[in-house]
């Protein structure tokens, strides 16, 4: 048996991105979790997230929802430094329209973070340990998951394994 701590914010959005990034660092180092992806729409929070995961050891995907979104000099920034970035589009995935409904039941960021244990499957092929997925609300992140990827033809065999950190209310305050 584990006993761990998970994070109830009481409300979703950015004011948790700090947090969450710090308690989800803490958890991949304890667990000795290698991947985590991160979702990004600006580059803003993949910034924060690359700052606080350097020299840990730990691999960083960053997932931005759009090339025109996201700065250029952030970009450039993480490419430079051997962090991966990778788009939406550019992953063949499938997640349908039911099951993106049923994840947000649990909260917006926790129906990205699902998203994000599909695509994680697509960029390690092979690989299926568990990685930490984050999600937001609108901005930032605010929630945390540990996963076991699985690609969209074998969803059946995801498994959302642990929660680090959601939101309590699944709207914006």
């Amino acid at each position: 048996m584990k006993k761990e701590m998970i994070y109830y914010y009481m409300a979703p959005g950015d004011r948790n991105t700090n947090t969450t990034l710090k308690t989800v660092r803490e958890w991949a180092l304890k667990y000795n979790i290698k991947r985590v992806l991160v979702p990004s729409k600006s580059g803003q929070t993949a910034q924060k997230a690359y700052n606080l995961f350097k020299n840990t050891g730990i691999i960083l995907t960053i997932v931005g929802t759009d090339p025109n979104i996201f700065s250029s000099e952030i970009l450039a920034q993480l490419r430079s430094n051997g962090t991966k970035v990778v788009f939406y589009k550019d992953v063949p995935y499938t997640y349908t329209q039911d099951m993106k409904t049923a994840y947000r039941r649990m909260g917006e960021g926790f129906k990205v973070a699902v998203e994000l244990g599909i695509i994680a499957a697509y960029l390690e092929e092979g690989d299926i340990n568990d990685v930490i997925t984050l999600g937001g609300t609108k901005k930032g992140v605010d929630t945390a998951l540990v996963i076991r990827p699985a690609k969209s033809d074998t969803f059946d065999q995801l498994e959302v394994r642990e929660i680090i950190a959601k939101p309590r209310s699944i709207k914006m305050a």
